[in-house]
């Protein structure tokens, strides 16, 4: 039994953090000094349809053959890099214990909570735990967050990695990593509770930020063709591209394109910007579902802002649209805000695609 979240604790001059999602593996590369982060280099490569399905790889050699393209379009000499799993592909869970247990106690008392609710062979799974402090509404226990999941999905992921000349410093969690990124670039915002939304191709994400330690969690997996992300994803390719949560899944389908032949320029604008406006009434009506969600099981607390992230969020007119409908405050997310952006680096470029870097942002400031 080893413990799957504690691969290396180095700390490489630049952090490679790379975010591999069903459709595309992106690459980030952050140097520091002192507390200023500077982005050196990205990158992002397109997956083959199926190499990854649901935060599982199922085709190690073709995200390792991705990785390699990726790496030869970046400037960086780094070869260790920081991955996560998806939240999707773990069981996490907060716990209070007994601040009288030992140290030596507390790894078989997490193992036996994790045996509860995994159900797989325990020496099939990988995990970790990190105790949190005194429980805030149990005198004399301490909260402990721990994280499972199956050796596969782990063992993958490294496995690829290395096959692309990389080794794994530091194996994340996703939500973490977006927590991590959000609390560098929204320092003004450290009270509020802020509704995070990955609007991906395959996926809409949402997590839930209070006083920047995550409440809530919801995922919905998109089936069919979606051109709302996919028409608005980044094709740059110059350098191509702790509470308990809730976690719930569910399934929407988005209407196939529009077909175009034979049809006059003006009428094919028109269809477009016809199926534009019902790709964003549909995440509309998503993105209330969510609000339905987590109200319903945090009555007290109402969402300040709105953060947009993942392909969909480079959608033109996006922001003013959800904005009128909903009343909130919405922005697009920039992990970059308060970096320096190195010289081979296309500054309005990479500020741009910020948005689609979060994951990865989050993953490199862990170094």
């Amino acid at each position: 039994m080893w413990h799957s979240f504690r691969f290396l604790r180095s700390k490489p001059d630049v952090a490679l953090g790379i975010d591999i999602s069903s459709t595309s593996i992106r690459l980030l590369a952050l140097s520091r000094q002192g507390e200023q982060h500077c982005i050196e280099d990205y990158a992002c490569v397109a997956l083959a349809v199926g190499a990854v399905q649901h935060g599982v790889i199922y085709q190690i050699d073709c995200v390792a053959q991705a990785l390699q393209a990726a790496l030869k379009q970046m400037r960086v000499s780094s070869k260790e890099a920081i991955i996560c799993i998806p939240d999707s592909c773990t069981i996490n869970k907060q716990i209070q214990v007994s601040d009288r247990i030992q140290p030596q106690d507390l790894d078989e008392l997490v193992l036996i909570e994790i045996d509860k609710h995994i159900p797989y062979p325990i020496e099939e799974i990988n995990y970790d735990y990190h105790v949190l402090g005194s429980s805030p509404t149990q005198p004399g226990m301490y909260d402990v967050f721990m994280v499972a999941s199956r050796t596969d999905y782990i063992n993958h992921r490294v496995q690829a990695l290395q096959l692309a000349g990389l080794s794994t410093q530091c194996v994340d969690l996703e939500s973490l990593a977006i927590q991590r990124a959000m609390q560098t670039s929204w320092m003004d915002a450290q009270q509020n509770t802020i509704l995070v939304l990955d609007i991906g191709i395959m996926h809409l994400k949402s997590l839930v930020l209070h006083k920047m330690t995550i409440i809530f969690m919801h995922e919905i997996s998109r089936v069919g063709d979606d051109d709302f992300g996919r028409n608005h994803s980044n094709q740059r390719l110059g350098s191509v591209d702790n509470s308990s949560s809730i976690e719930s899944t569910s399934t929407f389908s988005t209407q196939s394109p529009p077909t175009f032949r034979g049809l006059s320029a003006e009428s094919k604008i028109a269809m477009g910007c016809q199926q534009l406006i019902a790709l964003q009434h549909q995440l509309l009506s998503q993105i209330n579902q969510i609000l339905q969600f987590f109200h319903s099981s945090h009555a007290t607390k109402s969402i300040d802002q709105i953060i947009l992230l993942g392909d969909g969020a480079k959608q033109t007119d996006l922001v003013a649209f959800l904005t009128e409908q909903l009343g909130i405050s919405i922005h697009r997310a920039n992990p970059f805000v308060s970096m320096h952006v190195a010289k081979q680096v296309d500054y309005d470029a990479v500020m741009d695609d910020a948005p689609l870097y979060m994951l990865a942002c989050g993953l490199a400031l862990r170094a």
